[in-house]
């Protein structure tokens, strides 16, 4: 009997494969495109017919290249032609335009090993100053970015913004717990349980950023992070639901517990996922690449580290975008529990918010904005030198996230004040 032949085919290597292939397919085309384009070739003009010429197949194992007869071409020489020159301009131009590694923090030669001393340099390396050094091995090892300045860091902004969220939502929380009249109603709990939660999520969020720089302890912020955006999402969903319809009245069962449940499903699935996938695989550089106009590999500053979803980051962004547009699945038990004059207005500051959610993703994910422009030495109102920050897409869509936040309590608040 044959013996059984098994195929292990993991995701993630697939996934490596897959795009080191396009790597491999947009090197191939860019060095088709310099063979045809590059003034460097352009001495073949005086070469005879090409009927006169012959293309030799043969692989040619010489260590002195010699050069192209009129007899025919080879491989080796013609590589030899053609990209000598190019490699020489750039290395040229990566040696005129490189940026000292700002992103990281903490010094890589002697690093910091103590558990609490690490949390410690990397709060104070991303929220006040990360001065980096200029010289590795006693040698200067590149330039520092203009838009970060000398001590700046690329979630400096992040940071900051989620702590006054966390303020801001922590204040309404305490003022809400103390003053409200409805507090001891099912809808009540609901709206505080919801304030603080909103609050957590805000500080949560700030955390991560706050060690983003660290592929240890990234790893685990980014879990509690999205933790945290999940209960968030699924109790402020919950509690929107309680308060425009008199504290679930008529409602059924299933209703209340869905998007609870569905929020705990994806955070096991992202958490399995989590346990499964080694650091090294989840963690990558971000705009390492920048426009023609700007001849710097590292962004201008705008360089960065992070692990990523890999395959699933669509999944992640699906899922958190259904959780935020749960509430007008209820739009109908809304205008029957609330009445035309006080559900109108209450939807119209839930559409609001649900869109500014949108644009912001939008902003960050899809057009990028302004970071296109800030590789491009543009906006720079966006980068003050003197605090070390600078306004990204994603720190801008932190602020539009803050507006948003604000119009569902509006929201909520408007619909239990009307009862």
């Amino acid at each position: 009997m044959a013996p059984n032949i098994t195929f292990h085919l993991p995701a993630c290597a697939i996934h490596a494969e897959l795009e080191q292939r396009e790597k491999n397919a947009i090197a191939a085309q860019a060095l088709r495109q310099m063979q045809t384009k590059s003034p460097f070739v352009g001495a073949r003009c005086a070469c005879p017919p090409p009927q006169q010429q012959r293309l030799s197949m043969r692989f040619v194992a010489e260590r002195a290249v010699q050069p192209p007869t009129a007899q025919g071409f080879t491989f080796s020489s013609l590589a030899a032609i053609r990209m000598s020159p190019l490699a020489s301009v750039a290395v040229k131009a990566e040696e005129q335009c490189q940026y000292v590694d700002q992103y990281s923090i903490g010094d890589p030669e002697h690093p910091t090993t103590d558990c609490c001393s690490r949390l410690m340099e990397l709060l104070h390396g991303t929220l006040i100053s990360n001065p980096v050094s200029r010289k590795l091995n006693g040698q200067l090892n590149g330039q520092l970015s203009s838009i970060l300045g000398p001590t700046g860091h690329y979630e400096r902004f992040s940071s900051w913004s989620h702590l006054a969220g966390f303020v801001g939502f922590g204040i309404y929380a305490v003022v809400r717990q103390v003053v409200a009249d409805n507090r001891s109603t099912v809808e009540g709990v609901f709206a505080s349980v919801a304030a603080w939660t909103v609050a957590c999520v805000f500080l949560v969020s700030s955390l991560y950023h706050a060690t983003a720089a660290d592929p240890a302890f990234a790893k685990v912020t980014r879990i509690l992070d999205y933790v945290a955006i999940y209960l968030g999402l699924s109790i402020g969903a919950t509690a929107d639901i309680a308060a425009a319809t008199r504290g679930f009245e008529n409602v059924p069962i299933v209703t209340i517990v869905d998007i609870p449940i569905a929020a705990m499903l994806l955070i096991l699935f992202f958490l399995w996922r989590r346990m499964r996938l080694p650091t090294e695989e989840t963690w990558q550089e971000d705009f390492t690449t920048v426009p023609p106009s700007v001849e710097c590999t590292v962004g201008r500053g705008l360089f960065s580290k992070g692990h990523t979803d890999l395959h699933h980051s669509q999944l992640r962004q699906a899922t958190s975008l259904l959780l935020t547009a749960s509430y007008f699945m209820t739009i109908p038990a809304a205008v029957m529990t609330l009445g035309t004059d006080v559900a109108v207005p209450v939807i119209a500051l839930q559409a609001v918010g649900f869109l500014l959610a949108v644009l912001g993703m939008l902003l960050d994910r899809i057009w990028e904005w302004p970071n296109r422009s800030l590789v491009e030495g543009k906006q720079a109102s966006c980068y003050p030198n003197s605090c070390g920050c600078v306004l990204t897409s994603h720190g801008l869509w932190h602020l539009i996230a803050l507006v948003s936040g604000a119009c569902t309590v509006a929201a909520r608040e408007y619909a239990l004040g009307s009862y």
